[in-house]
């Protein structure tokens, strides 16, 4: 999931580059990835993070619950 937001997240990024000011190649030489800043591929990393983290964390809350219940049973 996370590199599914991660890939969309950087395209989407793209997209915004060739229709700002910015006309440079976004399009790596060597990869089909779209081509980022730093500071982009660091946005785009932690909102990809963040949404992920944000939409499982309920079932990761759940999870260890149940997992602790194993082993207090036990």
């Amino acid at each position: 999931m996370y590199f599914t937001v991660l890939n969309e997240t950087r395209t989407i990024l793209a997209k915004r580059k060739l229709n700002g000011l910015d006309r440079t190649d976004t399009v790596s030489t060597n990869s089909a990835l779209p081509k980022l800043s730093n500071t982009e591929n660091l946005l785009a990393g932690g909102a990809s993070r963040a949404a992920i983290g944000f939409v499982m964390m309920p079932a990761t809350v759940i999870k260890v619950r149940y997992e602790v219940c194993e082993v207090v049973e036990l």
